[in-house]
């Protein structure tokens, strides 16, 4: 990441010269605009274990009488759930978040999906957790179904390249 920072950076210093002053090949008069492609964020999944939402369904209600903000937030509620105990001292895991749905001020419903990379465990290599959430008539958040799916770091192609359910060796 610090070397394409770096690299853009660098790019971005060169003088350069105006268009109409750059010598144009005749093969490249036509040449069709450069795109990027966007990385793909979405993880294959091949299984998942569903969890028992109702332990954090009664924090959120305890939060909500408590008038805690993180139970007005989806997100935040995934969150919540998500770092609880959070890993080792001085682990610090990559992590892709992505909201499906209305924006969350609007939205009835929708789905936080949290990708977890470079933990510090010699057998998990990612972990992915899907919330599925709904709003309440007070504004706060529940959570009706938990999805939990893992990728190893070793074994055969379909658990290193994949998430499933199960355990990791």
């Amino acid at each position: 990441m610090t070397l394409r920072i770096a690299a853009l950076a660098f790019a971005l210093l060169l003088p350069c010269a105006p268009a109409h002053a750059r010598p144009r090949h005749p093969s490249h008069a036509r040449a069709a605009p450069r795109t990027l492609r966007a990385p793909q964020l979405a993880p294959v999944v091949a299984s998942f274990d569903t969890l028992g939402v109702e332990r954090l369904n009664a924090e959120i209600a305890a939060a909500v009488a408590a008038r805690q903000a993180w139970s007005r937030d989806p997100v935040q509620v995934a969150l919540h759930d998500r770092f609880r105990g959070a890993g080792a001292a001085g682990e610090r895991p990559e992590m892709v978040l992505s909201w499906k749905g209305d924006p969350p001020g609007k939205a009835a419903s929708g789905e936080v999906v949290i990708v977890q990379q470079g933990l510090l465990d010699d057998s998990i290599a990612a972990e992915w957790d899907r919330y599925q959430v709904a709003r309440q008539a007070d504004g706060s958040w529940r959570v009706t179904a938990h999805h939990h799916a893992q990728r190893c770091r070793r074994g055969e192609a379909s658990e290193t390249t994949r998430f499933h359910r199960g355990v990791c060796l």
